[in-house]
């Protein structure tokens, strides 16, 4: 089983289209308000990822606290953040861009991850000029195409990833559009899920161990299955 220690932060990438293969076990982890969510999808590929994104980080998390996924309940913050409800430890982030999601977990500190498939065709430059800071959109100006879409996505991610971890989301973007990112608390990785995309994390402090996994299909799901659903009572 999955051990989480204080001075760790896991981050696991997972392929929707592989993981959706187990489909039915992992809607059986989910509580009745997220398969409702996942119904009301009029597109199939957004109920897809849906189903993978909260199953697999149930399943995950039913591995961490050796609990059955579906005795476990989220809480939200003022701005839309899940967290564990209970007094568990673990913080946790995640993100999907074109069939690929990230989730990272980390105990008793904050954690934000983000991850974008690179393209060209966002009107990058106003977007950047609309966000960024002066400094950050000079430097994408001093690249040449091709390099310049990687760094685009690379800043954007990394904003993106300090403000779950705040936990304030576009709130927090929005408050920091235009100046340069100073956050003495938090410490910024780059990660490489897959080519053509690029990620980041954030996480709260500094002296932890980074370790990435590649979610395997099924894995925690069948023997959270053997242990059986929990009971009325929780």
């Amino acid at each position: 089983m999955l051990a989480l220690d204080g001075d760790e932060v896991h981050v696991w990438r997972v392929v929707v289209g592989s993981a959706y293969t187990r489909r039915d076990v992992l809607w059986s982890f989910l509580a009745g308000d997220e398969r409702q969510k996942a119904d009301d999808f009029l597109f199939d590929g957004d109920r897809e990822r849906f189903v993978v994104s909260r199953g697999v980080l149930r399943a995950l998390l039913g591995c961490y606290l050796r609990r059955h996924p579906g005795s476990l309940g989220f809480g939200y913050n003022a701005y839309g953040k899940p967290h564990l409800a209970g007094d568990f430890g673990i913080r946790f982030s995640t993100s999907h861009s074109h069939g690929l999601i990230l989730l990272a977990f980390a105990r008793d500190r904050d954690v934000g991850v983000d991850i974008e498939r690179v393209r060209a065709d966002l009107g990058l430059e106003e977007i950047a000029a609309s966000w960024f800071s002066p400094r950050e959109i000079a430097t994408l100006h001093s690249l040449r195409n091709g390099l310049r879409e990687e760094a685009f996505f690379a800043c954007w991610t990394r904003r993106e990833a300090f403000a779950k971890a705040e936990g304030k989301g576009l709130a927090m973007l929005l408050d920091t559009r235009g100046n340069p990112l100073e956050p003495t608390k938090w410490t910024s990785q780059e990660l490489a899920p897959d080519p053509g995309y690029v990620a980041a994390l954030a996480v709260e402090g500094n002296g932890f161990r980074l370790s990435c996994w590649q979610y395997r299909t099924g894995f925690c799901c069948d023997e959270l299955v053997r242990r059986g659903p929990p009971s009325p009572g929780g």
